[in-house]
């Protein structure tokens, strides 16, 4: 997976090896069959610098979104001497996803995208999203694979997870501590992941946005609105400066915990709204409502809530961070 810019480009960088001397290597981008995107003329890549074979390395611009399947070749002259495909690479959007156990995998259903373009981050590579999401506590369920297909049918190109949330993680397990073994533990995946995309080799730049579901367990424990908010924007500032970039935020509405008292729940939520400046930093999902009927438990979301914890993610997506992209797509999204 590739984050594409707001130009709908991107830059696949290619890794590898190669045997033997051939006088020229070239490489290109195919539309996969059934996808989106753009072809790209065949781009020559460096040859090794060591006769008789050595490390390959190259960029190969791409100018649209969309699935794709690379083809590389060697020649000798005229002469074909080997060729090599590697298929479904996706440009298009990465998200990272950040928060307590209704980010993880604590849904009682496990869901599995329809497209084959929804991919989660695994530490090793890209594979099919499909539940439980790898880096993020918890066995079962989560809603991304649900919003991974919703945003694939209506962007036309693949989404990337990389969701690194943590079961009744309080907010200042987020925070950036030197001494992190002690403290912030949670940060520590949550910065490997905003790097992720960038060290599979493949992309020049990171990810679209956070999102981050998180409350819960600072309703338990009574977190005043200002030490929330104050954590909170801690946490952001700090994501920003290890992304290299000013990486928008959605901050999901959680606060509701079935045993939590309304004082601070009204605590939390007043400290989620108040990072939320409407410019990088938006609010995103609002839960809280989802309660009768949306629940297997106090907390946790049965298949209908995670369905409709997708579909809130989706809309505060499309409305925010990636208004400008969709404003003329005609596309539309049903689901079952």
């Amino acid at each position: 997976m590739i984050q594409r810019d707001e130009r709908d480009a991107a830059v696949l960088r290619i890794r590898g090896a190669i045997s033997g001397d051939p006088s020229r290597v070239e490489a290109r981008l195919v539309v996969m069959p059934g996808g989106t995107g753009k072809q790209t003329a065949w781009v020559e890549l460096p040859l090794p610098r060591v006769f008789g074979g050595g490390a390959l390395n190259g960029r190969v611009p791409v100018f649209a979104g969309g699935w794709y399947a690379l083809e590389v070749r060697a020649w000798k002259g005229s002469a074909l001497l080997a060729q090599a495909r590697v298929e479904k690479i996706g440009v298009g959007e990465i998200l990272v996803i950040a928060g307590q156990s209704n980010a993880a995998n604590s849904g009682s259903t496990r869901l599995r995208p329809a497209e084959d373009r929804v991919s989660t981050w695994n530490r090793r590579g890209w594979s099919w999203a499909g539940d439980p999401q790898p880096l993020a506590t918890g066995r079962e369920g989560s809603p991304w694979p649900r919003l991974g297909d919703l945003l694939v049918r209506r962007l036309q190109v693949p989404v990337g997870i990389v969701s690194v949330a943590v079961g009744g993680s309080p907010i200042h397990e987020w925070l950036y501590w030197a001494t992190w073994r002690k403290h912030g533990e949670c940060y520590v995946k949550f910065r490997e992941a905003l790097r992720a995309p960038l060290r599979s080799g493949a992309g020049s730049r990171g990810p679209r946005a956070v999102l981050w579901h998180q409350g819960e367990t600072d309703v338990e424990i009574g977190t005043s609105t200002e030490v929330y908010a104050r954590k909170l924007a801690k946490v952001i500032a700090q994501s920003r400066r290890d992304a290299g970039f000013d990486i928008p935020w959605l901050i999901a509405g959680a606060s509701y915990i079935g045993r939590g008292s309304p004082e601070n729940e009204a605590a939390i939520r007043a400290g989620q709204r108040a990072v939320c400046d409407g410019k990088l930093t938006f609010e995103g999902a609002v839960t809280d409502e989802l309660r009768v009927g949306y629940r297997s438990d106090a907390v946790h979301f049965n298949e209908k809530g995670l369905k409709e914890h997708a579909r809130l993610w989706f809309e505060a997506i499309i409305n925010t961070v990636l208004k400008e992209s969709t404003a003329s797509h005609l596309v539309s999204v049903k689901l079952d």
